[in-house]
């Protein structure tokens, strides 16, 4: 049986590290409120003012909409670090769950998925939410302008997986809630549990954990992750990291 050891899962071990030490470096240096990201003034401006607001000196000041003011640096950050304690604890404990992927592919695999689909981890949530708020009306478009830090989308990618690749070792049917005795249920009527349904917990606290932003960013996550297995990631599933690179 393979060994649950920090040792045996090194590349996971590795992610889990660089989040604390990323999240406590925030902390101490009291930049976490850099880490999330804001649509508009951030990436796009929503609107162009009329006119310009002047300081006291009588020179243009500082304007959210001027495309100067753009913070296009916080794509690279935003994903590296969760500025609330909840968050960096429950992403903590799904990431350790899931280095059960990394047993059953190999560091090589999982460092190759990781570097494939961290670059989409980044950049698809905002695409997405950016042509959410367009379309949405002008109500609803301030509630999609904010955009979570934190790997989220990492997380829901390698949860896809071990939605996929991890079979359960037990399964429970649940019957009978909400009917009258003597009534028979039907298997479409009935709640499966299974050994797995736990393992979803954590992830499911991110994705609800400042909403709607991160059950966007959550459900790209799982769709970067599925688009993968069926090959839609270039350089595709096959795609290995060189042997060197692994210290091998």
């Amino acid at each position: 049986m393979p060994s649950a050891a920090p040792s045996s899962t090194p590349i996971t071990t590795s992610l889990l590290l660089a989040l604390l030490t990323t999240t406590l470096l925030t902390r101490l240096t009291s930049t976490a409120h850099l880490l999330p990201l804001l649509l508009d003034p951030h990436l796009i401006s929503s609107h162009i003012p009329s006119d310009v607001d002047y300081d006291h000196t009588g020179k243009p000041g500082y304007s959210t909409t001027d495309p100067a003011s753009r913070q296009l640096w916080r794509l690279l950050t935003y994903t590296l670090a969760y500025p609330t304690t909840t968050e960096v604890l429950f992403g903590s404990l799904a990431l350790w769950n899931l280095r059960v992927i990394e047993r059953l592919w190999g560091s090589r695999k999982i460092l190759s998925f990781l570097l494939q689909i961290t670059p989409l981890a980044g950049l698809v949530p905002p695409l997405v939410m950016i042509c959410l708020r367009a379309a949405s009306p002008s109500l609803m478009a301030e509630s999609l302008n904010y955009i979570p830090a934190g790997p989220t989308a990492l997380v829901f990618a390698l949860l896809a997986q071990y939605h996929a690749a991890v079979p359960y070792a037990w399964r429970y049917r649940s019957e009978g809630v909400g009917t009258s005795e003597g009534e028979e249920v039907g298997s479409e009527e009935a709640a499966w549990i299974t050994s797995k349904s736990t393992s979803y917990l954590l992830p499911a606290q991110l994705a609800l954990s400042q909403l709607p932003g991160s059950a966007v960013v959550a459900l790209c996550g799982w769709c970067i992750g599925y688009a993968w297995r069926l090959g839609l990631v270039w350089p595709g599933t096959g795609w290995r990291v060189p042997v060197s690179l692994m210290g091998r």
